[in-house]
């Protein structure tokens, strides 16, 4: 499915819009109840999750949906396992979205420091 938003020249359409809540939400695809990460989804949720932020942000940003790709970042960089999805997740979002956002700026001290002239 990320490879055909990713390839999509109508860019984010409204059936796409409609799976972006149901992404970013911990429990379910993310992890178990017993809050535990899925091993097999990570990989393809942070690409349809890059696809989403590259194809158009501001789709993100309408559906309040930065807080919980904050969150899933600072779950993914906990673990050593999956910390390289968090952080070309992160890398994402400082790619595309506006500098002026704080939510951003505040975790330039948690970054490496190749990452932080984003900020």
């Amino acid at each position: 499915m990320s490879m055909l938003l990713e390839r999509n020249p109508d860019g984010v359409t409204p059936a796409y819009q409609t799976l972006l809540p149901l992404l970013t939400r911990p429990v379910g695809l993310w992890v178990t109840t017993e809050n535990v990460l899925i091993a097999g989804n990570i990989p393809p949720l942070c690409r349809m999750l890059q696809a989403y932020i590259h194809r158009r942000v501001s789709v993100v940003i309408e559906q309040n949906q930065l807080d919980p790709l904050i969150g899933i970042y600072h779950r993914l960089i906990l673990s050593t396992r999956y910390d390289n999805y968090g952080l070309e997740l992160i890398s994402a979002l400082f790619e595309t979205l506006p500098m002026y956002d704080q939510r951003i700026r505040a975790l330039s001290p948690s970054l490496p420091l190749t990452m932080c002239h984003y900020a």
